[in-house]
């Protein structure tokens, strides 16, 4: 019989099969969005939360000049008095240092010694255990100053297959000689910052160290204070006292708003796959009263419609399988850590979620042969009554709201970056971009060579012109600033750039001179709205101040490459010549030559220079001058996509209810037409319904979406949101898509011959 009653439910499906395939397809793409929102979740933010009896710990200087001498940072030496003096009021004291990078040389058991770019972080007390970080060799852990633990990320650039324990650790400034004593294993912790190596708290004693603590079970923060109260000690001849505070945790607020918001996708989908399922039911109605008055009992009945039901979410969870093999990889590549995200966590999700609504559609299968059995009378179920329209309205009314939200938020967020940074200042064409090579110094011995290693690319055939400039140069965002005073006593900032004396040739930027011959370090180029500014304040003398220096105006160009548009935080942009300085390399690569080849020439002349241990990055200029803002693009991008599976969800579902809408009133549309009703008015029957959904749906919503991304925006630069013009665009791209959707199926009932229907019937 199971058999059998596939047979039926495939035989029923075909005769819709677009709709079916639409319905499955929708809550694939729901299924699967909301499964990579869980994983990252479960994953990333849930997996840094901290328990309920960790606390942090603050420290307190008594006899201090400083007013407010409460700080949640200490050194070293204050934390190791502290552990003395904290002993038996807290079960564990933890202390760890922010992340900096440093350079080191690693000297292997057969004295090779190889240098390396690493990210560290100075750790005391507890804290391999507070971390649960597990350990690969043993469990010992570093007892002395001079010991140092690194990760397992680390140690596979030392090689995959060398047991690190044992090899020396010196840096390059000179801040002393470590061991390696054991590995800690990073690769299921998706949370955690990036870190290299970790040493003790005496490798820069003057590092501030954030302390957390673990009280004992049946203790209160108000009982370890009133302990920590009595509690003193002397550090640098300094007297201190300690207390403890709850950690503020903002992972779960932010973990459950991403999860309720992907999930508005999810339940949109359901919700439609739902509503498929309740108009096939109702299509059927006649077959299953028919059945009943033949005799079919209870279980035929609830297995030919839960055979039907299972066939579809069989062909959802394949949909699923094909998205998620398609879409991990692609995320992986777009993201910048993806290290939470594979495809076998997805599936796990993916797999819970069909499983719950698998049982939630036999429960529907239920519920209608529940109907059907319990109304006896063959012509009720024949004709079809009943108030199935309201289930459907619901839907395409919650449908279009999440649509309405997501579309808000999408088209908010591109506004708000082409307003701080769509006017940025890109002197060069995009030709020109693709051809140009930056390489970065990404560690201090390339950084020391880089004006030899520049000379020696010049030479690499293909290389047209190169440019040297300091640190962040290139940022939209990042680098150094300098202060000057106007003439009514108010401080602006400008943003400052050093680099080589053909900065502005390299780039094209037009450039005054003022006929000052440039060669000392009191010369600066001003941009012209720094010019402005001194001429309307009648302080334009060929000189200027910054930050209480007098500086000679050496020209005035039009603005620095890539610089961000003039706002409330920069009022302009100097320039200093100063080659000494650069951190960055730029060449431009002969019209006609293969930029791939020539950047394979350059590495091999930087790795003249630079071992192969350390990095070498050489990028073109078209993918780095967006590198600093890749987390507001991206979250426009990851926006972008989830509002257009959204915007997929409406309109697929408008089209098969229309659809499927007509199939059940072609009599009625037929007698419509035969008593003289003009396709007009069969039009305004089918689509006033919808009409009224999409206005319901799309004023209350974008009207909250509104007021919460214009609270989001608060103290912000950005001033687009304010405007009605995108919300006028939201409105024209959603009515389009239901227009669209809703015309299609209308000029078919328009086209319908009510003879063919009638004599169907």
């Amino acid at each position: 019989m199971i058999v059998h009653y596939i047979k039926v439910a495939l035989r029923n499906l075909m005769k819709h099969r677009v709709h079916s395939f639409i319905s499955a397809l929708c809550l694939a793409l729901g299924i699967m969005v909301f499964s990579v929102v869980c994983l990252f979740v479960s994953r990333f933010v849930f997996s840094g939360r901290p328990a309920s009896n960790e606390v942090r710990v603050s420290v307190e200087e008594y006899g201090g000049e400083d007013t407010d001498n409460v700080s949640y940072f200490m050194r070293a030496e204050i934390f190791r008095d502290m552990q003395r003096a904290c002993s038996g009021i807290v079960d564990t004291l933890v202390a760890s240092s922010f992340t900096r990078n440093a350079e080191i040389e690693v000297s292997s058991s057969d004295g090779s010694v190889q240098p390396y770019e690493i990210v560290y972080k100075t750790v005391g007390g507890a804290y391999f255990s507070y971390t649960r970080m597990p350990m690969l060799y043993g469990t010992r852990l570093p007892v002395k100053p001079d010991e140092v633990v690194i990760t397992s990320s680390f140690a596979e650039r030392l090689g995959k297959d060398v047991n690190p324990v044992g090899m020396t650790v010196r840096l390059t400034d000179g801040n002393g000689v470590y061991e390696i004593v054991n590995v800690a294993d990073d690769s299921s912790d998706f949370n955690r910052e990036k870190v290299d190596c970790l040493f003790p708290p005496e490798m820069a004693p003057e590092m501030e160290l954030m302390c957390m603590a673990v009280i004992g079970r049946g203790q209160t923060i108000d009982d370890v204070n009133r302990q920590l109260s009595s509690v003193r000690w002397t550090s640098g001849g300094r007297l201190y006292g300690a207390g403890v505070v709850r950690q503020a945790d903002d992972s779960t607020f932010v973990g459950f708003l991403i999860a309720f918001i992907s999930s508005l996708v999810l339940v949109s989908a359901v919700f439609s796959f739902l509503r498929f399922t309740f108009q096939e039911f109702r299509m059927r109605s006649r077959e299953m009263a028919l059945r009943r008055f033949l005799g079919e009992e209870r279980k035929g009945l609830f297995g030919l419609l839960s055979a039907e039901v299972a066939c579809m979410f069989v062909f959802s969870c394949f949909l699923s399988l094909v998205l998620t093999e398609i879409s991990v990889p692609l995320l992986g590549e777009l993201l910048p850590d993806s290290r939470w995200l594979d495809v076998w966590g997805c599936v796990e999700v993916e797999a819970v979620v069909l499983l719950v609504m698998l049982a939630a559609g036999c429960v529907l299968s239920y519920v209608q042969v529940q109907n059907v059995c319990r109304d006896g009378r063959l012509s009720a179920k024949v004709s079809g009554g009943g108030r199935h329209g309201f289930f459907r309205n619901a839907v395409l009314w919650l449908q279009v709201a999440v649509s309405v939200f997501f579309l808000s938020a999408v088209f908010a967020v591109y506004l708000t970056l082409n307003e701080t940074f769509g006017g940025r200042y890109m002197p060069l064409s995009d030709a020109d971009e693709e051809r140009t090579l930056v390489v970065e110094c990404s560690s201090e011995r390339m950084a020391e060579n880089l004006q030899t290693i520049c000379r020696a690319v010049q030479g690499v055939r293909g290389v047209q012109e190169t440019l040297c400039v300091g640190d962040a140069s290139l940022s939209p965002v990042h680098g150094a600033v300098m202060r000057h005073v106007r003439a009514d006593s108010s401080a602006v900032v400008f943003r400052a750039t050093t680099g080589d004396s053909t900065y502005f040739s390299f780039f094209g930027i037009p450039m005054r001179s003022t006929g000052v011959d440039v060669g000392g370090p009191d010369d600066v180029y001003i941009d012209r709205h720094v010019e402005k500014m001194l001429r309307d304040d009648g302080q334009w003398s060929g000189r200027i101040e910054l930050d209480g220096k007098m500086y000679r105006i050496a020209g005035v160009f039009e603005g620095l490459y890539n610089n961000a548009p003039i706002s409330g935080k920069y009022g302009g942009s100097v320039f200093f010549v100063s080659p000494s300085d650069a951190r960055t390399m730029l060449l431009k690569v002969a019209e006609g030559e293969d930029v791939g080849e020539v950047s394979r020439e350059v590495e091999k002349v930087v790795r003249r220079y630079v071992p192969p241990t350390l990095d070498v990055d050489i990028i073109r200029l078209s993918l780095l001058r967006d590198a600093d803002i890749s987390v507001p693009v991206m979250l426009g991008r990851v926006l972008a996509c989830v509002s257009a599976v959204s915007l997929l969800l409406v309109v697929l579902s408008i089209w098969t209810s229309v659809s499927l809408d007509a199939a059940c009133r072609q009599k009625e549309v037929a007698l419509r037409k035969v008593n003289g009703a003009s396709p007009w008015s069969i039009a305004r029957l089918f689509g006033r319904s919808y009409l009224w959904i999409f206005l319901t749906a799309f004023v209350p919503v974008h009207i909250f979406s509104r007021f919460l991304l214009i609270r989001l925006m608060e103290g912000s630069s950005a001033q687009a949101v304010y405007g009605w013009g995108w919300s006028v665009a939201v409105f024209l791209t959603l009515a389009v898509a239901v227009a669209l959707s809703l015309a299609w199926q209308i000029w078919r009932l328009m086209r319908l011959n009510p003879a063919d229907v009638l004599r169907k019937e």
